[in-house]
């Protein structure tokens, strides 16, 4: 009977190896998907980054930045409603985090009329974590059509 206990020990270590192996080369493969997405991006290539970081996500769905970077190349195909759901993914992940929090507030205002509390709420969020935010929103060049946006206007006019 002690051969037997042995054999289930000696499964019982093998699949605890196996699961270690598939981590590794899950982690590995997400790394390399991950930096590939980014190049795609930096490329212009934002329907590819997508595709990479769609993949990313179902490997890793629990990792803020993939949600993000899929959010990016979302955004960088103008589909800014799923840009803002994916960024509403990172920011639920990592809600202390005052970028993914910025991000998902800016998404919100690309999106169109009727986001507007939506907007005002994920900012002051990322605001109320980090106040050196609002000098990014009010001064940054690529900003300037957001600042324009009802919402975000009306935030950076309040003394938080």
């Amino acid at each position: 009977m002690e051969w037997m206990h042995v054999l289930v020990l000696g499964g019982v270590l093998s699949l605890f190896a196996l699961r270690g192996a598939h981590a590794r080369w899950k982690l590995r493969r997400v790394r390399d998907r991950f930096h590939k997405g980014s190049q795609a991006l930096t490329d212009d290539n934002p329907t590819e980054a997508e595709a990479i970081f769609r993949e990313c996500v179902r490997l890793s769905p629990a990792t803020s930045s993939l949600h993000r970077m899929l959010g990016r190349s979302l955004a960088a195909q103008a589909r800014f409603e799923d840009a803002a759901k994916a960024m509403e993914t990172a920011a639920y992940l990592e809600p202390k985090n005052a970028d993914a929090r910025l991000e998902h507030g800016l998404m919100l205002a690309h999106c169109g009329p009727g986001q507007e509390e939506a907007t005002a709420t994920a900012l002051r969020k990322a605001l109320t974590l980090n106040p050196e935010l609002r000098t990014v929103l009010r001064e940054a060049g690529q900003l300037e059509a957001v600042r324009q946006h009802p919402a975000v206007a009306a935030l950076l006019a309040e003394d938080i």
